[in-house]
């Protein structure tokens, strides 16, 4: 039996590009969702390697990309890339675990729904274990351990269909602006407003959840406009103020 070395470290998406990247022979990505530069690492080994050698299980829900586990654009770019291939992105409805195993190193992650968090600033963040097995000659191109391949095949297809019924349901329910910019890298844009399905008026980019209200609750609270700013300043120094980035 390889002996196994195990290590708690931090994983970015920098560090899980280097290690897709060092995939030669085989390479199993399973995760809720990915970002596009991690997808696209994905797709560039995908068609550097046989094409059996890779696999990848994620969740095709669009609620994934709500959360912020990952981007539409992720989704179909690998889909694509696996129908190009004559092979097949496997959907598993709830997986929450991230998992890249690439040659004699798997790394067991947990991914950050950017909803919810911010992806940490500071290093160290632990997030991951890195276990790196002995080197064997007995490997094969495309080989898995068995409870990987259970994983694998209990999942079924993402077809086109599928993405373009995310894609859909995403743009009718687009995640909330500032997900959208945190994922983008970019600083949230100025304050937008929308009209919701259910007749609610939602204002986005003040926090990571839109502010809702009905019409006759928003005019009310307008017309207290000028009595809310200066109760404001008089209770600033209670009130948690949110630092500048």
């Amino acid at each position: 039996m390889s002996a196994f070395r195990s290590a708690v470290i931090s994983l970015d998406d920098h560090q899980l590009i280097e290690a897709i990247r060092a995939a030669t022979r085989r390479l199993l990505v399973v995760a809720p969702g990915l970002s596009l530069p991690v997808a696209q690492a994905v797709r560039e080994r995908w068609l550097g390697m046989d094409a059996g050698s890779v696999q990848v299980l994620l969740d095709a829900d669009p609620e994934v990309c709500r959360m912020g586990y990952g981007t539409i654009d992720a989704l179909d770019l690998l889909e694509k890339t696996a129908a190009q291939l004559n092979c097949a992105v496997h959907h598993r409805p709830g997986v929450r675990i991230g998992v890249v195993i690439c040659e004699h190193t798997a790394l067991v992650f947990s991914p950050t729904p950017l909803l919810v968090e911010k992806l940490p600033s500071e290093i160290p963040h632990p997030n991951a274990i890195r276990f790196d097995q002995a080197p064997s000659p007995s490997l094969e191109a495309g080989s898995l351990d068995a409870e990987a391949r259970d994983l694998i095949e209990g999942g079924e297809p993402v077809d086109a269909s599928l993405v373009q019924s995310a894609a859909h349901d995403l743009s009718v329910n687009p995640p909330f602006a500032e997900l959208e910019a945190m994922v983008e890298g970019r600083k949230p844009a100025a304050l937008t407003f929308k009209a919701g399905e259910k007749g609610g008026v939602s204002v986005y980019g003040l926090g990571r959840f839109p502010l809702t209200l009905y019409y006759e609750p928003w005019i009310r609270l307008l017309e207290r406009g000028d009595d809310l700013k200066p109760f404001l300043e008089e209770n600033k120094g209670r009130l948690k103020l949110r630092a500048k980035e």
